[in-house]
């Protein structure tokens, strides 16, 4: 089911700055003002090549060399007072860019977390553009990361992604690297074997300098969330897809309901949750059509007769969720962690789940049990069911689990790889 050739990506390399962080550019304002400054006038003297090559290389260790080498530029000194108020309004945005993460980037970093793939961080930043990396969200999601000023290299330096892909004991060819375009980043990447990916849901260039990307570039989004598609239709292989494509068009044909059925009230129906039961009718009118043959039989629903009374229904409840769960693992013979794990589930939440017989999970969660445990459909849905769940026709979720307990898919992260390629919600939860 899975490619078996070099271009499977396993690893995920990403650019930092108008990639995964918006820099906030709009804030550089406040770092003009304080030295009297336009901002255009500021960012001119902040980003000459040679204050950044000292900024980004590591050369300049602290915040006062950083501000000592940018002051040594400027055409005029300014007091300790400005010195301090540029300084700080710098060192603010450069904290919020790393802790205001847009929503959809961290969503795709946990989904390709979920996928069962390697993230790693390559970015050129200097000590003030990484200080607020350890309170970032993204921080707990990466398998590692490099700052060029750690390093003493930059973008687009092969150097520096041979670092990470060491780290990682990554294949440059089973890598892919995902940035903005920004100081010829990609064609470092490409120079190593990498896939990449150009992203401008953060920053827009000039018709110049997007052309220049596009030499370097094997994809390009603008919606970020349409990266583990990508990574997905590298993993799977085409029968694969090309089949799953057409179980969900026969899934997704709509049921034509005859006339018969049409004209019945809403009073008439009465939905049931045994069907073994015996029928009973509440209206005349339904129940001559049935014996006329005007309506096919399973599209009636029979109505369960209320005859127990409420004790005995509590005497003789089934087994909650928690309950049926932790039976099935010792029925198969398998220990807690080898099902966690399995299910792509947090050690804390088995734990929790362990220790609250009512404890109701999510779809995805109940469903990561069922591939962890290989159940059937039948056995999927009785445990679904516990939950107060069923997998529907109607959900395109539901059709591709489906899909994948009829084809023996158990491997939880190629069932991720076949959910992501179709923009489905992962199963799964990642620490």
């Amino acid at each position: 089911m899975v490619k078996e050739t070099d271009m499977a990506i396993k690893t995920v390399l990403f650019d930092m700055f108008n990639t995964l962080a918006d820099p906030h550019t709009e804030l550089e304002d406040k770092e003009a003002e304080a030295i009297g400054m336009s901002t255009s006038e500021w960012i001119s003297y902040v980003w000459r090549p040679e204050v950044t090559k000292d900024r980004g290389t590591g050369r300049l260790k602290t915040e006062d060399e950083i501000m000592d080498r940018i002051c040594s530029v400027l055409p005029f000194t300014i007091t300790e007072e400005q010195r301090q108020a540029v300084m700080e309004a710098h060192r603010d945005r450069m904290y919020r860019c790393l802790t205001e993460i847009p929503a959809d980037v961290l969503e795709t970093i946990v989904k390709l977390k979920n996928m069962g793939l390697k993230i790693g961080l390559v970015s050129n930043a200097d000590v003030i553009d990484i200080m607020g990396w350890p309170d970032s969200p993204l921080c707990p999601y990466f398998d590692d990361v490099i700052f060029s000023c750690n390093v003493g290299i930059e973008k687009p330096d092969t150097g520096i992604y041979e670092i990470a892909l060491k780290n990682l004991g990554a294949d440059p060819k089973e890598t892919a690297f995902v940035g903005d375009g920004g100081g010829q980043e990609h064609m470092g990447a490409k120079a190593l074997g990498m896939t990449t990916i150009w992203t401008e849901h953060l920053r827009l260039w000039d018709q110049e300098t997007r052309e220049h990307i596009q030499k370097y570039a094997d994809f390009h989004v603008t919606d970020f969330t349409e990266i583990p598609r990508i990574i997905s239709d590298s993993i799977l292989s085409a029968g694969l897809l090309r089949d799953i494509d057409r179980y969900i068009e026969r899934r997704e044909k709509p049921v034509i309901i005859p006339d018969a059925c049409a004209s019945l009230s809403n009073d008439e129906w009465v939905y049931e949750e045994h069907p073994k039961e015996k029928l009973s009718f509440k209206h005349a009118k339904r129940e001559e059509k049935l014996l006329s043959g005007s309506i096919p039989m399973h599209f009636l629903h029979a109505e369960r007769k209320d005859t127990d009374d409420i004790e005995d229904r509590f005497k003789n409840r089934e087994e909650t969720f928690q309950e049926y769960l932790f039976r099935t693992i010792d029925r198969k013979g398998l220990d807690d962690v080898e099902v966690y794990k399995k299910a792509n589930i947090d050690r804390r939440l088995f734990s929790k789940i362990k220790s609250n017989p009512e404890y109701k999970p999510s779809k995805a969660t109940a469903v990561a049990f069922a591939i962890a445990l290989k159940l059937n459909l039948d056995e999927t849905n009785d445990l679904l069911r516990r939950a107060g769940m069923t997998l529907s026709g109607s959900e395109r979720f539901d059709i591709l689990i489906e899909y994948c307990i009829e084809k023996k898919i158990y491997d939880i992260f190629e069932v991720n790889y076949i959910l992501a390629r179709y923009k489905q919600p992962l199963l799964g939860a990642v620490a």
